[in-house]
């Protein structure tokens, strides 16, 4: 018997809020409730829980390319821990190039590592690669220190994918008012000044649903991605200077791409995050990189960061020092170069937003009591429950990288 007082709808509504709240703490894809009853080891297999157990299946795969070598780029400082950004390079043409980039953003690398897996697998026991063939360049764990610590921000706090400027534009940046793009109408939302706790989370909640209402739809948005050249504590802070993992990156590609033949490069840098779980999207800089590639993505959703009609590209206009960005600095200015962003979505953006300030604020004031944190931003960016997310990843992974290579490799 049903006790007096309490209705059916009463039932529901609590029903209901106590799930909004396991979803908002520990967010899972449904598919995690109703898994497949058994294993499908042509997925899983690409896909590890560490990140050394990457960067070692990264290691087994290229071994078993012919002509492919491996190259081991430590991280300076900390040598101790055995941090490094591993490069297989498979030679083919000098004047024509693919390079594949995962863990720019650390704790984002197991999606990208799990694609790059696939593809040196599908490259394993060939025949030597032709000379017209281009060559390939696979960059695992760009920011390793983030991706094994389970952070998307690199070992000084900095945003590798708002770090490649140049100096001039890093002076520029550090002398723009804070709060050009809104980010200080919500820096102390996104930035507690203490350990998480049941008060600071009404604060996120709070002070992100005004600032929504004071500023507009997409303000939170746009004031956090487009991130600070002022802060060093705080989440999508750029820094001041060039960080070690973009001089490396720069100093790989000079080493292994002859720029004296170089014609054409193609380039895919895998994050997760934005957009719906499982759906892969392709951001390019602007609309002449558009232009670029039309035609090529047959079946594929591209669009241009910044662009407000798509969820996973609106916000961007103020966005500096991209990854790609940094891929027409380090280049010479003749070779035709298309970089992309290859970003698939994973958890609702308001889950990933509470996920990144609850681990900042503990890697800041709590490192201690930092680990079920970070483990909750991993699941956030990471879908490691949902057998649907990975199979869909690696699908969409291979269908981008033929089809860049198609276009970077001439008929």
């Amino acid at each position: 018997m049903m006790p007096s007082g309490v209705s059916l709808v009463a039932i529901a509504a609590a029903a209901l809020l106590a799930f909004a709240f396991h979803a908002a703490n520990d967010f899972a894809p449904i598919d995690t409730y109703f898994p497949p009853h058994k294993i499908d080891v042509s997925v899983e297999r690409h896909f590890t829980s560490t990140y050394y157990d990457a960067r070692a299946l990264f290691r087994a795969r290229t071994h078993n390319v012919t002509d492919a070598k491996l190259y081991t780029l430590p991280l300076p400082g900390y040598e101790d821990v055995d941090l490094s950004i591993d490069v297989t390079v498979v030679p083919g043409s000098s004047a024509r190039a693919l390079v594949h980039i995962s863990g720019t953003h650390g704790v984002e690398g197991f999606a990208g590592s799990g694609i790059q897996s696939a593809l040196l697998e599908r490259l394993s026991g060939g025949k030597k690669r032709s000379k017209d063939a281009s060559t390939l360049v696979f960059v695992h764990a760009l920011n390793p220190y983030g991706f094994a610590k389970l952070r998307r921000f690199n070992e000084n706090n900095v945003d590798l994918n708002r770090n490649f400027l140049t100096p001039e534009e890093f002076k520029a940046r550090i002398a723009m008012d804070p709060n050009q793009y809104g980010y200080m109408d919500v820096m102390d939302v996104l930035n507690p000044q203490e350990p998480v706790s049941w008060s600071s989370l009404g604060a996120i909640v709070y002070g992100a649903l005004r600032n929504e209402f004071t500023y507009g739809s997409g303000a939170t948005k746009r004031a956090v991605v487009s991130g600070n050249y002022h802060f060093p504590k705080t989440i999508f802070y750029g820094g001041d200077k060039q960080q070690a993992s973009g001089a490396l990156l720069q100093r790989l590609l000079e080493e292994h791409l002859d720029y004296g033949k170089l014609q054409k490069v193609g380039v895919i840098d895998v994050h997760t995050g934005l957009g719906p779980a499982g759906v892969g999207t392709l951001l390019l800089n602007d609309n002449l990189d558009g232009k670029r590639v039309q035609g090529v993505f047959a079946g594929g959703k591209v669009v241009v960061s910044g662009d407000e009609s798509d969820d996973a590209a609106s916000g961007y206009e103020g966005a500096a020092g991209k990854l790609c960005s940094g891929i027409a600095i380090f280049l010479p200015k003749r070779v035709q170069n298309v970089c992309l962003t290859q970003e698939f979505g994973t958890a609702p953006g308001f889950a990933v937003l509470k996920a990144l300030i609850e681990e900042n604020a503990m890697y800041h004031h709590a490192p201690t009591r930092r680990l079920p944190y970070a483990e909750k931003l991993r699941d956030v960016f990471y879908l490691h429950r949902s057998f649907q997310w990975k199979a869909n990843l690696l699908q969409r992974g291979r269908r981008v990288f033929d089809q860049l290579e198609a276009h970077v490799t001439p008929a």
